[in-house]
């Protein structure tokens, strides 16, 4: 530290005063040496952040919780319903049972004839088109009914690859009916004008419960409607693979019983 600076410049101090003037001249020194050997204070405040809040999910109510779950098992079903995995089982069996009754059912149960959905006519023969060959009891022969959707030619031979639009039969010595309806069974046979499906139709009847005055719909129908929004009396997937497998079952085991299929 450099005192010089400290010293009095001028000569108006008098004598006596000199010495008090050194002194004070001297303390300011010291002073202002102690205040430069001070430390600087800093005053650090601490900002405390908050954590952030956790994320808040809304309850779910009852009624949105049961609708979710309905909408999911709709979903669910249709997938099923309107699959290829389905579609192409039921396709591929329905097609072997209809090559069946097309070459073995006159000669196993009795006369067929033919109804062409395009002319009106039933005529055998010279009714080339889509419609339905078909064995009814009046006919004679053996009491069930049977038909496939199919195509005659012009020879009025029914041509089994041109495909199986619907089979029915009635399951013999049983109340129940069996029938499966193509995706483009109404768009082939009825009018052209109608969309096809998303899937094949499955139905099994009772017509015990048919014959009642009051029929409960529950107790009339298995059904698996391959119309999309209309997916019949099924509650699940599980119920509608019961329902085709069960159907399927059945319409096997009545062509076997009819002598049409081995």
């Amino acid at each position: 530290m450099n005192r010089n600076h400290i010293a009095p410049q001028h000569n108006t101090l008098n004598h006596v005063g000199r010495g008090f003037s050194l002194a004070l001249a001297a303390s300011i020194a010291l002073s202002a040496c102690t205040a430069e050997s001070e430390p600087t204070v800093r005053v650090t405040t601490t900002v405390t952040v908050p954590a952030p809040e956790a994320a808040v999910t809304p309850t779910e109510s009852p009624y949105d919780k049961e609708l979710r779950e309905q909408q999911a098992n709709e979903k669910a079903i249709f997938e099923y319903v309107s699959g290829s995995e389905r579609n192409d089982k039921i396709a591929k069996a329905v097609a072997s049972m209809g090559k069946d009754i097309i070459k073995n059912g006159q000669n196993a149960v009795g006369y067929f004839d033919f109804y062409n959905t395009d002319t009106g006519k039933w005529k055998f023969e010279n009714n080339q088109g889509w419609g339905w060959y078909q064995h009814n009891p009046q006919y004679g022969g053996k009491k069930e009914q049977v038909s496939v959707g199919a195509y005659q030619m012009k020879s009025g031979k029914i041509d089994p690859k041109k495909g199986i639009m619907s089979l029915y039969v009635e399951v013999p010595n049983t109340p129940y009916t069996v029938e499966f309806t193509s995706p483009d069974h109404a768009h082939t046979l009825l009018d052209g004008k109608f969309d096809k499906e998303e899937g094949w139709d499955v139905v099994i009847l009772d017509t015990r419960e048919l014959a009642k005055k009051k029929n409960d719909y529950n107790k009339l129908y298995e059904q698996v409607n391959g119309r999309q929004y209309q997916l019949g009396s099924v509650g699940s997937v599980h119920d509608a693979r019961r329902i085709d497998r069960k159907a399927l079952g059945m319409a096997q085991e009545a062509l076997r019983d009819l002598g049409i299929s081995k």
